[in-house]
């Protein structure tokens, strides 16, 4: 459904459109989708219900160094990058998702194309951590060293990952310090990021902890989606 909403609301995105313009074309297709899956056994259950709760993260230009913003009435401008985060809606029968990708209006810089791949590696790296057994720390530690390396690690402000499921933050932390052995049926997120005005690379996505490694949850492209 995640995956789906950012669909809908990259096809949105243009010069003229306001933030809180594409944060609700997501959650009508919230709603829509919603609707789908509430079947007669759940009719109790009202269909805005995955939508009561929670406000959108978008972020566009000068605002992307603004970690975890919410949409706001800022018009987007031709040669913006757009950051769409899914984190703080609930999907259906209220359970939460973390989710994000980027979308520019522009063809990024070859430094930015250099950082996002940095960032691209560091996610990579986090991802293929995950089993059962590992420390919850250990992912976030690896993705830390590469952009510390990379030295673009001073604007990777939070963790690399969190537990998710009703609440917007469960444990496990994914984070420097959280020893729990991550076992098979945790969902948890892995999210390295760098913020800086008017670029931000910000991919994230949920996985499920098996017996054999990890699913992810939310499959879709990770590269920075362009617009014209």
């Amino acid at each position: 459904m995640a995956v789906q909403e950012y669909e809908a609301e990259a096809a949105a995105i243009r010069a003229g459109v306001r933030e809180f313009e594409i944060a609700m074309r997501g959650r009508d297709e919230a709603l829509r989708l919603s609707a789908q899956a509430i079947d007669d056994e759940d009719a109790p259950v009202p269909v805005d219900h995955p939508v009561l709760d929670g406000a959108q993260i978008i972020t566009s230009g000068p605002r992307l160094d603004m970690v975890h913003g919410i949409a706001s009435a800022r018009a987007l401008r031709d040669g913006d990058m757009v950051l769409l985060d899914f984190c703080r809606i609930p999907q259906a029968h209220g359970y939460r998702i973390g989710f994000a990708r980027n979308v520019a209006l522009r063809k990024p810089t070859n430094e930015e194309t250099e950082r996002y791949e940095i960032v691209q590696r560091a996610y990579r790296t986090a991802v293929a951590m995950l089993r059962p057994g590992i420390a919850a720390e250990e992912p976030d530690l690896a993705a830390r060293a590469i952009l510390d390396n990379a030295g673009i690690g001073e604007t990777f402000v939070h963790r690399t990952g969190r537990g998710v499921g009703l609440e917007g933050v469960e444990r496990p932390e994914i984070g420097a310090g959280d020893k729990t052995k991550l076992q098979p049926g945790m969902v948890v997120t892995i999210e390295p990021s760098i913020y800086y005005s008017g670029f931000a690379a910000h991919v994230e996505d949920t996985f499920l902890i098996t017996a054999q490694g990890a699913e992810c949850l939310t499959e879709c492209p990770r590269d920075l989606r362009r617009v014209m």
